[in-house]
């Protein structure tokens, strides 16, 4: 077929665009029951409340469909809880990683409260596993066959803010867009957790393709092309063109999006806390590496809750100080046979070898159910956070404080980007969490 002919031929299709849809459409909503009045999701022609076993029936089995619905559903009833005072904060796009057209560049974002840029006093990080869960969710299953309460992070959410600290939960799992268009700076979880943590909690990265300056070097970067400099040269070249009008209005725009609570800037939090649960926690060690986190920012943390976490650490890769600061001040809480807040050794660690472990102390959730674990140890989580950040709902403000440093999810992936590796798990424990359809889950042997 000759180059003419070729032109001819009938383009393939589009493809079929994901529609998601919502709870309503589905014929699903949550209602509170049971005694402690739970939001429990309910088929609404027959009022009956979904659970492990009959979810598939009144869903016809689309688990995904629904579990989409389900969050987009707690993100509505997130961002309207006043007390919460939760919105969309949308991040500045990378290092040399902007489009051709830079204001329809897909951008990360995270679930963050109004105060994030200005509370001083504490900040409390969220970081969901790995798998389909988004950001403000601990497991998708939980959401559809318990409740609301527990699935999603609403609820140390409002411990958070009742102690007068900001709340950022990250967003590792949205790696494309409604477009299906790659996310520059959250390309994989861990790229995405590195990312909102260089923007929002270190301060690393200030503006939309603008790393902070290295203070050792003098000479400029030949990469200096800020929006104030573009705007300049353009401006003076183009005076009264097209290109002046469009630089103005998107002037206008980056105006409009600081108003309406997007990025402007680091958290000011003097202490800083940290729940990650599953592949959180080894994402959160990739954000603590020197590059990421620099010594004048490790004295803010003051607090690690890991919940059945996949991280293993060794001091020579976190070193001294931080290997010292998550061994004094962080617990694991682990999915298995044992007690809420019942301490063991970790048998994650190679026998003989506890230092290859997750660097902490080990506690039972009181559930053998990975996703789970947030829910069934969630007061013990706050009552650790409370011991160590120095606060409980009431508290004054402490600025002058001088205290010195106090489910989808993958259980291990060969190719993982992390430099932090674990060993393979006990065998029942592992399969247990392999028969969960919620999980995205490989092991290494």
């Amino acid at each position: 077929m000759g180059p003419f002919m070729s032109l001819l031929k009938e383009p393939p299709p589009p493809q079929e665009r994901k529609v998601r849809r919502t709870l309503t459409q589905l014929g699903f909503e949550y209602r509170p029951t049971g005694p402690e009045g739970r939001q429990q999701l309910v088929h609404v022609h027959s009022g009956a409340a979904l659970n492990e076993h009959n979810w598939h029936i009144f869903s016809g089995g689309n688990y995904e469909q629904l579990a989409d619905a389900c969050m987009d559903h707690i993100h509505e009833l997130m961002v309207h809880d006043d007390d919460l005072g939760l919105q969309w904060v949308k991040l500045p796009v990378p290092p040399g990683k902007a489009g051709p057209i830079h204001l329809t560049t897909p951008r990360a974002r995270v679930l963050a409260t109004s105060d994030l840029h200005t509370n001083k006093k504490g900040l409390l990080v969220l970081i969901t596993g790995k798998g389909g869960v988004r950001t403000g969710h601990w497991g998708r299953k939980l959401v559809i066959q318990d409740s609301i309460e527990h699935g999603s992070q609403w609820s140390i959410m409002r411990a958070a803010v009742e102690r007068g600290w900001a709340v950022v939960s990250f967003d590792p799992n949205r790696n494309v867009d409604d477009n299906d268009r790659r996310i520059p700076g959250s390309e994989t979880g861990e790229a995405h957790c590195i990312h909102a943590w260089r923007c929002l909690v270190t301060g690393l990265q200030k503006e939309d393709g603008e790393p902070e300056p290295e203070k050792h070097k003098s000479a400029p970067s030949l990469r200096k092309t800020s929006f104030a400099n573009m705007k300049q040269s353009l401006s003076a070249s183009f005076s009264g063109s097209f290109a002046a009008s469009m630089l103005r209005r998107s002037s206008v725009t980056r105006q409009r999006a600081v108003s309406q609570g997007h990025f402007m800037g680091a958290s000011p939090a003097k202490k800083i806390a940290i729940v990650a649960h599953s592949a959180g926690g080894a994402w959160l060690l990739s954000c603590l590496q020197p590059q990421h986190t620099p010594a004048e920012h490790v004295q803010r943390i003051r607090a690690f809750a890991f919940t059945d976490s996949i991280h293993t650490m060794t001091r020579p890769r976190v070193g001294d100080r931080l290997y010292e600061m998550i061994n004094k001040t962080g617990v694991q809480f682990r999915a298995g046979p044992w007690a809420l807040d019942e301490v063991f050794p970790d048998d994650r660690a190679p026998k003989g070898q506890l230092d290859l472990g997750c660097g902490c102390e080990v506690r039972g959730s009181g559930t053998f159910d990975h996703s789970a674990v947030n829910f069934m140890a969630e007061q013990s989580i706050i009552k650790h956070l409370d011991a160590h950040m120095g606060a409980s709902p009431n508290d004054e403000d402490d600025e002058g404080s001088t205290t010195e440093d106090d489910d989808e999810e993958a259980l291990a992936n060969p190719t993982y980007e992390s430099d932090f590796m674990f060993p393979a798990l006990n065998v029942d424990i592992d399969q247990r969490l392999l028969n969960d359809p919620d999980n995205d889950l490989q092991v290494i042997r």
